[in-house]
């Protein structure tokens, strides 16, 4: 099928870039834990209140433009950490979400270990894209969330115009805005993200003569 000729010929690439091979399971669970980016050129280790993840910091950069100013701009401590004040087990939960790229993720059994909407509420805060989205369709089929619930998260946010296409019930947002006060502007105009040149890891590959900037992450 294609999808299986996709993975392989991005697992040639992965070992082209860096001459390893990958052994993963496609059959195994595969969590953030396991997709270890140590020996990445763009390897970043964030301290996540007491708990350190070993991250692609081009990766999350494109999956969010919240990191995209932040690894841009963040300084590491002695340790040589940079420190993001989270909750380290909605963050773990929320890596698991986007990592890896392979995979497939099933919106009706979406494996979490903290409350959705505290997974919700850091993936707009941090606002990576692709999280929200996941965890609105997600949500929408979950009877332990109910819709006020999650419009309530989305307008504290700020972030309703941003997913409101993902909404079938605009009425709701009109009944629960007057109630309900917006606590951070996590609003986002979801342009597409590029990868940059600053990225550690970027890669220029030429592909029959037209040269492309790449995440080689």
């Amino acid at each position: 099928p294609l999808q299986d000729t996709m993975h392989i010929m991005i697992r040639r690439f992965f070992d082209f870039l860096f001459g390893i091979s990958n052994a993963t399971n496609d059959s195994a669970k595969v969590t953030h834990a396991s997709f270890n980016h140590s020996s990445f050129p763009d390897a970043k280790v964030l301290q996540v209140r007491r708990k350190n993840f070993v991250v692609s910091s081009s990766y999350l950069s494109l999956h969010s433009p919240f990191f995209y100013d932040f690894f841009l701009n963040a300084n590491a401590n002695e340790a040589g950490l940079i420190e993001l004040d989270a909750d380290p087990l909605v963050f773990s939960d929320l890596l698991n979400i986007i990592y890896p790229t392979s995979k497939v993720i099933d919106f009706n059994a979406v494996d979490l270990n903290s409350p959705i909407i505290e997974v919700l509420s850091l993936a707009l805060r941090l606002k990576v894209r692709y999280a929200v989205k996941t965890l609105l369709i997600y949500a929408k089929d979950n009877s332990k969330v109910s819709d006020n619930e999650i419009m309530r998260t989305m307008i504290q946010h700020n972030a309703f115009d941003s997913y409101k296409f993902l909404f079938t019930s605009p009425n709701l947002y009109d009944e629960l805005m007057p109630t309900t006060g917006v606590v951070r502007d996590d609003s986002d105009n979801l342009v597409p993200i590029v990868v940059s040149p600053t990225f550690a890891d970027a890669v220029q590959i030429n592909v029959e003569g037209i040269k492309f900037l790449v995440s080689s992450s």
